[in-house]
């Protein structure tokens, strides 16, 4: 999906609304982030997309968040490079990730 000004939305996970804003970790991309997509007033078009951040490289991926009043929290590392898409780990050796949860302040 193309956003504004052709930015790309591919791999946007779990978007949260606030407002006219829909928040969401992008992990489709090559360098993962969350960002923020702000609608028309009637909620039908998109007016601009703002990365809000950007998580350090970690041996995991960025995935869904939650809004909490004026705050974010999402998880910045998870677990999923490491299962297959049968739901079996892969058996590459290395230990499992621990998982690591990012704040965010939203501006009001």
């Amino acid at each position: 999906m193309t956003g504004v000004g052709g930015e790309l939305l591919r791999g946007v996970d779990g978007l949260r609304r606030r407002g006219r804003d829909l928040i969401g970790v992008q992990n489709g991309a090559a360098t993962p982030r969350v960002v923020r997509i702000r609608l028309s007033s009637d909620g039908r078009q998109l007016e601009e997309i703002i990365t809000l951040d950007r998580p350090p490289k970690r041996e995991g991926e960025p995935t869904v968040g939650v809004v909490l009043g004026d705050r974010y929290v999402y998880v910045a590392s998870s677990a999923w490079p490491f299962w297959a898409d049968d739901g079996t780990r892969k058996d590459d050796g290395r230990a499992l990730p621990h998982v690591v949860l990012r704040e965010l302040r939203l501006a009001r």
